[in-house]
């Protein structure tokens, strides 16, 4: 993520059983349905996972997401898609907190990886690795 919301507060609104995720602001960032949690809900992070559609599976893969928000990503990948090895990259410590607090985050594993770092700064350091995807929010 980048640095522009690092500042901002992160909170938080709830409507029918959906937590959303805020910066400072009432628009959204992230959201999920309480009653399945793994669920991708909102339509743009649906439209995020469209890598699957393309890649070959193989025994293992490797995905980069940049920004964690509430995790619909992360949790899909962990839960759903057994060969997916996923490293998340993510400035804000509260996002971290508020993902695994109230977003049922995973810890990680050996499927997991969460770095609390700056963005730009991992894609300089990582520029030599391979990742078959690289998810950006």
């Amino acid at each position: 993520m980048s640095t522009t919301h690092l500042m901002e507060p992160v909170t938080f609104s709830e409507s029918g059983g959906i937590p959303y995720l805020h910066f400072g602001t009432e628009l959204i960032q992230g959201a999920m349905r309480i009653r399945d949690p793994d669920e991708i809900y909102l339509e743009y992070n649906q439209q995020m996972m469209a890598w699957l559609l393309f890649l070959e599976t193989k025994p293992e893969m490797r995905v980069a997401q940049l920004g964690l928000g509430t995790c619909a990503l992360t949790k899909f990948q962990h839960h759903y898609c057994p060969a997916v090895k996923t490293t998340v990259v993510e400035l804000n410590p509260a996002v971290i907190v508020s993902s695994r607090s109230m977003f049922f985050t995973p810890d990680d594993d050996r499927k997991l990886e969460t770095l609390q770092t700056d963005t730009k700064q991992f894609v300089k350091d990582k520029k030599q690795d391979k990742f078959d995807a690289v998810p950006v929010d």
